[in-house]
């Protein structure tokens, strides 16, 4: 049987921002649309189990659209965090708690067809722009 793997990209850029920090995702697509790809990964259980995983992200992926909001740079974080990524741009007064979700969801709920692949010549960093939480990529040097 041969087991399909999944890269599921974090966002999809519309456009993207040139900064001095980098490139600055612009106009992105919600965490919450992406929900019918993610759900199809959650691994086979019971009815039960499957709402409550369902549930369980949903919730994750409107908090991510909804809390991600900030006053300065200082005011954001990257979570790292499979299967949403590495770079899941999040205030960091509230990234224990996000954290700490997304791993239940991994752990409880995600049939770990995602795999992760860092590209060692980027330097992501989070920043704020529009009083959101952004990702800033840019080459290492």
């Amino acid at each position: 049987m041969i087991r399909r793997f999944t890269i599921l990209l974090t966002f999809v850029v519309c456009s993207i921002l040139f900064t001095s920090n980098g490139l600055v995702a612009e106009d992105q697509k919600s965490w919450s649309s992406n929900f019918e790809l993610m759900s199809s990964h959650i691994k086979p259980t019971t009815k039960t189990e499957k709402d409550y995983c369902e549930n369980l992200l949903k919730n994750i992926l409107h908090e991510l659209d909804t809390l991600n909001q900030c006053n300065n740079d200082n005011d954001c974080s990257l979570i790292d965090q499979k299967p949403f990524g590495e770079t899941v741009p999040f205030p960091t007064s509230q990234v224990t708690s996000m954290k700490m979700r997304m791993e239940e969801y991994c752990e409880r709920c995600d049939d770990k067809a995602f795999h992760q692949i860092k590209n060692q010549d980027l330097i992501n960093k989070p920043v704020c722009v529009d009083k959101k939480c952004k990702v800033s990529t840019s080459l290492k040097k």
